[in-house]
C-alpha cells in the first residue's frame, strides 16, 4: 500500500488557481490545508489572508498578516495588506500606523501616502497636505493627488475663516 504525502506546495499552487478564478472559499481551504502542513509558510499565511479579505472576515485576514509577520518581520507587503484590512474593520489608527511604517521602510510609497492621509479623521490639515504633496512629487503625472491636495487645501482655508 502506497502512500501519498501532498505537499504544503500542492495546496498553494490549488489555491492559487482557485482564488484566481475567485473561488475564495475553495482558496481559503486549500491555503488552510497548506498552513497545515507547514506552520512557518509565509505564502500560505499572506494568501489565505488575502483570501480572508475578499470574504470580508477581516479579523481572520488580520490574524493571518500577524503570523506572516511572524515570520519575515518588517515585509513592506504584509504591513500593506494588513493595513488595508485594518482600514476595511475600520480600525483607524492602526491602519494609520501600518501605512506609515510602510512610508518609513519605502519613502516613495505612493499608495500608502494615499490610504493614509484618508484615515485622517481630525483635520490635520498641514499633514495631510504633506501625504498628498509626497503623492505628487512620488508621481506627478497622476491627477487625482493635486485634485485631493486642493481639496485639502480648500477645506483648510474654510474651517479658518
Amino acid at each position: 500500500m502506497r502512500v501519498s504525502r501532498i505537499s504544503h506546495k500542492h495546496f498553494i499552487t490549488a489555491g492559487d488557481s482557485k482564488f484566481d478564478s475567485k473561488d475564495y472559499a475553495g482558496a481559503l481551504a486549500d491555503y488552510t490545508s497548506a498552513v497545515q502542513l507547514n506552520k512557518d509558510s509565509f505564502d500560505a499565511f499572506l494568501k489565505r489572508g488575502k483570501c480572508n479579505v475578499q470574504l470580508k472576515k477581516y479579523a481572520k485576514a488580520i490574524s493571518d498578516y500577524d503570523k506572516a509577520l511572524k515570520i519575515k518581520q518588517d515585509t513592506v507587503q504584509v504591513l500593506y495588506l494588513r493595513g488595508l484590512a485594518y482600514n476595511a474593520s475600520e480600525n483607524f489608527v492602526l491602519a494609520f500606523n501600518d501605512f506609515s511604517c510602510v512610508i518609513r521602510i519605502e519613502p516613495n510609497n505612493y499608495d500608502s501616502y494615499m490610504n493614509r492621509e484618508c484615515l485622517r479623521r481630525d483635520a490635520k490639515f498641514r499633514s495631510a497636505i504633506y501625504d498628498y504633496s509626497e503623492c505628487v512629487r512620488i508621481k506627478p503625472e497622476d491627477g487625482m493627488a493635486y485634485y485631493k491636495r486642493g481639496l485639502i487645501s480648500q477645506d483648510s482655508k474654510d474651517t479658518i475663516l
